[in-house]
């Protein structure tokens, strides 16, 4: 059985993210989110989900982590399968690497309201 290192939550307001648009806040998209993660997000009808899931996903690893590991948004990539399941890609110093640096079992969900993404991360040994 599996040792739980870590547990990370986190809920993000759609509309945070709705209010700040890209062209006004390029820097920040940027320092938070993978050009992957941008791409998909803004193929979207409508990206303001979705990059808010991304980031509650990612406040999720960093506390999920805490004590265990120091990361930032730029180490974390939230990826989508074929099915359209999150995971998640742990990079090893930042968006351009493609090294991932953990050994721990991470495991990520999301779920969306209309007004509300939460996140939701639990991590175990391998």
């Amino acid at each position: 059985m599996s040792a739980l290192l870590g547990i990370g939550v986190d809920i993000e307001s759609i509309d945070r993210f709705r209010n700040r648009p890209k062209d006004e806040n390029k820097k920040f998209y940027e320092r938070i989110f993978t050009s992957l993660e941008l791409e998909y997000c803004f193929n979207k009808k409508d990206p303001y989900p979705h990059l808010a899931a991304r980031f509650a996903a990612k406040e999720a690893v960093i506390k999920a982590f805490s004590g265990l590991k120091r990361l930032y948004f730029s180490n974390i990539e939230v990826k989508n399968n074929d099915e359209g399941k999150p995971y998640l890609k742990i990079l090893a110093k930042g968006q351009n690497s493609k090294e991932e640096v953990i050994n721990e079992k991470v495991l990520l969900t999301i779920s969306h309201s209309d007004k509300y993404v939460v996140a939701l991360v639990v991590v175990s040994e391998e």
